[in-house]
């Protein structure tokens, strides 16, 4: 039971660690996702999954021969930094809200069409009403 404790401890915290360097990765290496769906995916999928991994390293950390005080700062300090890091996937989430989409092809080549200028635009999903907005007053009699 002791070493089924560590291996989700570590899985854990091994899953945190990656989800902290991988952003940095990304920048360093200039490696995007191929679609805005999958990287909506992995966004949710990280929403969820970090959260509950900050959770199961409560597992490697409490231990029931401690004291009752230093397994409640224990469970404090780690129930903060879920909030922090769920703090965190929140922004990254809603961050990705606005993306780019294609307008109009300006240029497509002859012998590949494959190969295109595209025309594209920050679009951030918010369409304005086709109608102007007016504000009715009571009017007096």
């Amino acid at each position: 039971m002791n070493t089924i404790k560590r291996v989700v401890f570590w899985i854990a915290v091994v899953y945190v660690g990656l989800w902290i360097l991988f952003p940095i990765i990304r920048m360093i290496v200039h490696i995007e996702f191929i679609s805005d769906e999958i990287k909506s995916q992995y966004l949710h999928f990280q929403y969820y999954a970090v959260s509950i991994a900050v959770l199961l390293t409560l597992v490697g950390t409490i231990d029931l021969k401690l004291r009752i005080r230093e397994n409640l700062i224990t469970l404090i300090v780690t129930i903060g930094f879920g909030v922090i890091i769920h703090f965190i996937s929140v922004i990254s989430l809603f961050m990705n809200m606005c993306t780019y989409i294609d307008k109009e092809v300006l240029f497509q080549h002859n012998e590949n069409p494959n190969k295109q200028i595209i025309v594209r635009e920050m679009e951030s999903g918010f369409q304005p009403p086709t109608q102007p907005h007016k504000k009715v007053k009571g009017l007096r009699v």
